[in-house]
């Protein structure tokens, strides 16, 4: 996803989220390089396999019981008033909320918990539906063949 440099959009996403801290517009443009988050809300994150990945999930079965997504969100730093840690959270996809997605940085990762019964290439299939966005779900594919898996 590209990082917008338009003004009225930043104010835009801003606004919507509560980011009101003056100081904010004062600072070092390279402080906030590192501290970019989406402005697009992700609604939801499925993923689908062409293959099945074991008994409980036949091809095109829904996989998000499997992964964990690693992210990192600024909202609720920002809904405490700019106080406390922010850190790398992880939880399962299938538990993520449209509430988990608010503010996070670009590169979260997705990590599978289990790995296939029978390792082969995989096609995984990535849908995420998005709010404020056109068209609404983007749909990302890629290949890979699956041979380690985290608990």
């Amino acid at each position: 996803m590209k990082v917008s440099t338009n003004a009225g959009l930043f104010l835009w996403a801003a606004e919507r989220y509560g980011d009101r801290r003056e100081t904010y517009f004062d600072t070092s443009y390279y402080l906030h390089i590192g501290i970019i988050a989406l402005y697009i809300e992700i609604l939801s994150i499925d993923v689908t396999s062409n293959k099945a990945w074991d008994e409980a999930h036949p091809a095109g079965t829904l996989l998000n019981d499997l992964i964990e997504l690693s992210i990192f969100s600024y909202a609720d730093y920002i809904d405490n008033g700019y106080q406390g840690e922010i850190s790398w959270e992880a939880k399962k996809l299938s538990e993520m909320t449209t509430e988990d997605f608010r503010l996070i940085r670009p590169d979260f990762s997705f990590y599978f918990k289990k790995t296939p019964d029978v390792i082969d290439e995989h096609r995984l299939k990535f849908k995420i539906r998005m709010k404020f966005a056109f068209p609404e779900e983007q749909v990302y594919e890629i290949s890979c063949i699956p041979t380690r898996s985290i608990r």
